[in-house]
C-alpha cells in the first residue's frame, strides 16, 4: 500500500520539514518514495534479513517517518524509541 502510494502520488506534496527560518521544506511523494527504498535497501543488506528488525531511536521527524517507511518497503519490522 505504501509503495503504490508513493508511485501514484509521485509529484505530490506529503511531508513538510520546518526550517530554522520558518520556512517549510516539501519532500514529494516520489522523493520520500525513493528515500525511503534506499533506505531499506541498505537496511536489508546490512541485516541479512533473517529475522532483523529495526529500532527507530529519534524524536518525531521527517528522518524518523522515512526510517519508518524503509522499514514497511524492505519488510523488516520497525520498533519505535521516543529519543525525547
Amino acid at each position: 500500500l505504501v509503495a503504490r502510494a508513493f508511485a501514484a502520488y509521485a509529484g505530490r506534496p506529503l511531508l513538510g520539514e520546518p526550517r530554522a527560518d520558518g520556512s517549510v521544506r516539501w519532500w514529494s511523494y516520489g522523493r520520500c518514495g525513493a528515500a525511503a527504498r534506499a533506505l531499506g535497501d541498505e537496511v536489508r543488506r546490512r541485516c541479512g534479513g533473517g529475522g532483523a528488525a529495526v529500532v527507530i531511536c529519534a524524536s518525531n521527524s521527517a528522518g524518523w517517518l522515512l526510517a519508518d517507511w524503509a522499514c514497511a518497503l524492505a519488510a523488516l519490522p520497525s520498533i519505535a524509541a521516543d529519543a525525547s
